[in-house]
């Protein structure tokens, strides 16, 4: 739900813009929460949804470079 909500699509619909960026903003104070679950993952599919939130929401791609190597 929250890769729908930052990626503004839930259910192949598309989410009003600012709902949009609230949700991205609040992914962004929360960002060490999701390096945790893409850290903690337990399989591959919880991995990768993380990382596709981490793709939209991170500025620092070096930082994320780096965490994908670990």
């Amino acid at each position: 739900m929250l890769l729908g909500l930052v990626a503004g699509e839930e259910d192949g619909d598309s989410v009003e813009s600012s709902l949009q960026l609230r949700c991205f903003e609040t992914v962004l104070d929360g960002l060490w929460l999701v390096y945790r679950a893409f850290l903690n993952a337990r399989g591959p599919e919880a991995k990768g949804y993380a990382d596709d939130v981490l793709e939209i929401v991170e500025w620092d791609a070096g930082r994320l470079r780096s965490y994908r190597n670990l």
